[in-house]
């Protein structure tokens, strides 16, 4: 389940602990923190998580996004597969 992590937020904030798996290996990763945002419009991941399981960033993907603080980022897409609560969430993140 979630809990709220007071180390990397302030105030807390809850935190999902998720796998991830890539689709084309099969590879996993366990254990992931992923901060829960329910008003998000994208689902965001670390680039270390995405290395670490060999997801290659899709090819001439990059988008803007605008961040809590009102600054811009530019971000690209990654095709993986995430699991959280026994349910698999599969398609493009970032």
């Amino acid at each position: 389940m979630s809990e709220y992590d007071a180390e990397n937020f302030d105030p807390p904030a809850p935190v999902a602990f998720v796998v991830l798996r890539n689709p084309a290996t099969g590879v996993v990763l366990p254990d992931v923190p992923m901060l829960i945002d329910t008003g998000a419009d994208a689902t965001l991941l670390p680039a270390s998580a995405v290395k670490k399981i060999g997801v290659e960033i899709e090819a001439d993907s990059d988008f803007e996004v605008q961040v809590f603080d009102g600054e811009t980022k530019r971000l690209q897409l990654a095709k993986l597969e995430l699991f959280f609560l026994d349910k698999k969430f599969a398609g493009n993140t970032c």
